[in-house]
């Protein structure tokens, strides 16, 4: 007996579907893929509309996507039972992240790109000594993050900064970092001129355009603490000889 697979057409039509589902669909059709599993996908979608949903889903324009979704589509699992094209359309906006698209980069933006890498952790290592200086247990405290949100590769916070390294929809890299307006009150001048300094050395580099200071929001400190509270079961308060406390998490 041959059990036919059941498919609700409406749901191939891409019109209420979030902006990243209809770009994936629109490059599918583009390419030929309009027909899975018996059930043809015949609705029409214009470039206007692409430009649109592509906008909407966060895009400055097109970029590489169309490469990765074909990636995507050529390894993907057909034989599940439950494979659709919305269903692969849906899947690919989940696991979506920026960074999968830098292996279709240049090869000068990957040397960049890693070059942003080496510089990050070159920062996240002072700011780590700098910290073993600090009586404070809590200013000795850190969070540091992998793959937090579709832009950020890496994030390394503390009470005093933030710095973090993200990737746009082109697959470029960029540093971004924060420090606590109050910066000097909270640790010796020495130290913050440590600090100002190796970013200042950074940003006289070939890199320059890519490292760029943000706000340090006024409730940081707050949300700081919250989150190493709901991320740590070892948190238990500070103590006076609180160790440097280093919380990995990592989201992928």
């Amino acid at each position: 007996m041959v059990i036919q697979k059941q498919y609700d057409i409406q749901s191939l039509f891409p019109i209420n579907h979030p902006p990243l589902v209809r770009v994936v669909l629109y490059y599918l059709k583009q390419h030929g893929i309009t027909e899975f599993g018996g059930v043809s996908y015949f609705s029409q979608i214009y470039y206007e509309d692409i430009e649109k949903s592509l906008h909407e889903a966060g895009f400055k324009e097109k970029g590489y996507i169309d490469k990765l979704i074909i990636e995507e589509w050529n390894k993907a699992d057909k034989t599940y039972f439950l494979f659709t094209l919305t269903r692969f359309a849906y899947n690919f906006k989940t696991n979506y992240r920026n960074w999968n698209i830098e292996k279709y980069t240049s090869i000068e933006v990957q040397n960049r790109n890693q070059k942003l890498r080496d510089k990050y952790y070159e920062l996240v290592t002072v700011i780590d000594r700098l910290q073993g200086y600090l009586d404070s247990s809590e200013l000795r405290l850190r969070i540091d993050s992998n793959y937090i949100d579709r832009e950020t590769i890496y994030q390394c916070l503390t009470p005093f900064c933030t710095i973090s390294v993200k990737c746009d929809e082109l697959g470029n890299f960029s540093i971004k970092y924060a420090l606590a307006p109050d910066l000097r009150s909270m640790i010796t001048d020495l130290l913050v001129s440590i600090l100002e300094k190796r970013i200042s050395d950074t940003q006289m580099t070939d890199l320059k355009d890519y490292i760029k200071p943000t706000i340090f929001e006024s409730d940081f400190k707050d949300r700081f603490t919250t989150r190493l509270k709901e991320n740590s079961i070892h948190y238990k308060g500070f103590k006076k000889d609180f160790p440097i406390f280093v919380l990995r998490n990592k989201y992928r």
